[in-house]
C-alpha cells in the first residue's frame, strides 16, 4: 500500500510538472476545463513569492502556488464575471479586474468597486497599476484612482485625459511617475500634472499605445500601429530596434524588469531581450508568448500562449518558467535559426509559372497573407493549388519510424535550410545562413 501511495503521488506531480533543460520549467494548465477555456488568457502576473496568477477570459482566475493549482471565479469574489483583463499585487493585496467590476482580495477578505457602489469610471476594468499606496483602474471611460477610500476619476470630461479608453498603465515604483497609453497616445501624470504625447508633439507614430512598462530606467512602449519599440524618459523618446526588418512585427507584450532590461515576443514566434540600446534574439523554446511576467527579483521570466491557433494546437495549454540565472541564451538557435528559415523564401518565376518556395518544405502559398501562389498562367489570378510539402518518412536500422510531415506549421518547422549534423541530426543558425 506504501509503495501505491509513492506513486500516485509521483503521478500527481507529474500530471502538472515537466521538467525541460536549460532553466525552463513547463507546468500544466489547470484540469477539468475544456482545452478552449484554459488557452483563452487576458493576464498574468507572478509575485515576489513565485504565485502565478492567470486571468482567463471565462473560467475566472487561475492561482499556480508552486506545486498546484487553485481556482477562483464569480462565486468567490461577488462579482457577476469570471473574465479577468487585469491583475496587480500591491501591500499584500491582490488586485483583479475584471469585465464587472475591480476586486480586491486580502488573505481570506475580499470587497469590490462597481459603478452601482462607488464612482469607479466603469465596470470593465482594462488595466491596473498599484503603488504607493495608490491603485489605478484604466477602463472604456477614463481612468479612476482609489487612494484611501476615495476615487477620482480623470477623462475627457474632466480635462485631463484626450482619450477615454485606457490600454495600459505603469508607472515608477515610487509612484512619482504615472504613464497611461490610450487610443491617441500616451498620458503622463508628475507632480498632478499631466503632460500628452502623440504624432503630433512627438516620434510616436499615429495610433494608441497598446503596451508599456517601466525597466527601472525608462518606460518602453509600443504603438498599435507599428512594429517598432519605444523608450521614454522625461521629455524624450528614443527608438528601439526591434529586429531584422523582414522580421519585424508587432510585439504581442512587454515585459520589464528593474535592472533595465526588457522582453518582447511577436507572433511569429520571435522573442528579444532589451537592455539599455542593445537588443538581441532570445531563445524561448514554445513561443510566442502571448503573456509574460517577471517577479520582482527578476530571477523567473514567466511565459504563455494565449487563444490562437486550432484546438490542436496545445502550447497554450502549458505555464513555462525560465530561471534567468541558469538559463543559457543562445541568440543564435533556434530564434535566429527560425529568422534564417523566414528569410530563405523564393518566388520561382520561370515558364509562364510564378509560385512560392520555403526553406521550411511547404510551397505555393503566401503564409503572411493566408493565400495560395502557385499561378499559372502568370498574371492570370488562378492557382493550381493552394498549398503544398514535403512529406517524408522511413525506418533506421535500430526499427524507428522517422517522419517529416508538416502541415500549416502549426506545431513548429520539420524542414531547414541546409545540412544536418550527421552525429546528433540537429543544425544551428550558422548552416542556416549559409544555405540561406
Amino acid at each position: 500500500m506504501k509503495k501505491n501511495r509513492t506513486l500516485s503521488l509521483f503521478l500527481l506531480l507529474l500530471s502538472n510538472f515537466v521538467f525541460a533543460q536549460n532553466g525552463i520549467q513547463t507546468i500544466n494548465m489547470p484540469s477539468g476545463f475544456s482545452w478552449n477555456q484554459i488557452r483563452a488568457k487576458n493576464c498574468m502576473l507572478a509575485t515576489q513569492n513565485d504565485f502565478v496568477y492567470v486571468g482567463f477570459q471565462s473560467i475566472g482566475l487561475g492561482i499556480w502556488n508552486g506545486s498546484s493549482w487553485a481556482m477562483k471565479d464569480s462565486t468567490d469574489w461577488n462579482v457577476p464575471s469570471n473574465n479577468v483583463k487585469a491583475l496587480a499585487f500591491h501591500n499584500d493585496t491582490l488586485w483583479i479586474g475584471t469585465t464587472a467590476g475591480l476586486v480586491y482580495t486580502v488573505g481570506a477578505n475580499s470587497g469590490f468597486f462597481r459603478t452601482s457602489n462607488s464612482a469607479i469610471a466603469s465596470d470593465t476594468i482594462n488595466t491596473i497599476f498599484a503603488t504607493d499606496g495608490k491603485v489605478w483602474a484604466g477602463t472604456p471611460r477614463g481612468l479612476s484612482r482609489i487612494s484611501g477610500g476615495t476615487i477620482t476619476t480623470y477623462n475627457t470630461s474632466t480635462g485631463s485625459l484626450t482619450s477615454d479608453n485606457i490600454n495600459c498603465l505603469a508607472g515608477t515604483p515610487d509612484g512619482s511617475y504615472l504613464w497611461l497609453g490610450n487610443n491617441t497616445g500616451i498620458a503622463e501624470l508628475h507632480n498632478n500634472i499631466w503632460t500628452h504625447y502623440d504624432a503630433g508633439n512627438s516620434i510616436l507614430p499615429s495610433g494608441g499605445v497598446t503596451k508599456m512598462d517601466f525597466d527601472g530606467n525608462r518606460l518602453v512602449l509600443n504603438c498599435s500601429a507599428s512594429p517598432f519599440l519605444f523608450g521614454y524618459q522625461p521629455g524624450q523618446f528614443t527608438p528601439l530596434s526591434n529586429g531584422p526588418a523582414p522580421l519585424i512585427q508587432v510585439p504581442s507584450v512587454i515585459e520589464s524588469s528593474n535592472n533595465g532590461t526588457s522582453y518582447t515576443s511577436q507572433a511569429n514566434g520571435f522573442s528579444l531581450k532589451f537592455a539599455g540600446s542593445a537588443s538581441e534574439f532570445f531563445a524561448l523554446p514554445n513561443a510566442p508568448a502571448s503573456l509574460m511576467s517577471l517577479p520582482p527579483s527578476g530571477q523567473y521570466l514567466w511565459y504563455t500562449k494565449a487563444f490562437t491557433g486550432p484546438v490542436s494546437d496545445s502550447v497554450g495549454a502549458k505555464l513555462r518558467r525560465v530561471d534567468l540565472s541558469v538559463f543559457q541564451n543562445d541568440p543564435l538557435s533556434p530564434t535566429i535559426t527560425q529568422a534564417n528559415v523566414d528569410l530563405s523564401n523564393q518566388i520561382l518565376d520561370k515558364n509562364n509559372l510564378r509560385s512560392m518556395v520555403r526553406g521550411t518544405g511547404e510551397m505555393f502559398w503566401e503564409r503572411s497573407q493566408g493565400s495560395p501562389l502557385c499561378e499559372f498562367p502568370k498574371g492570370s489570378g488562378k492557382n493550381l493549388c493552394f498549398a503544398n510539402a514535403l512529406w517524408l518518412g522511413g525506418i533506421d536500422g535500430g526499427g524507428q519510424i522517422h517522419l517529416a510531415a508538416q502541415t500549416y506549421r502549426q506545431t513548429g518547422d520539420d524542414w531547414w535550410p541546409g545540412p544536418l549534423d550527421p552525429t546528433n541530426g540537429t543544425t544551428n543558425s550558422a548552416t542556416t545562413a549559409a544555405y540561406t
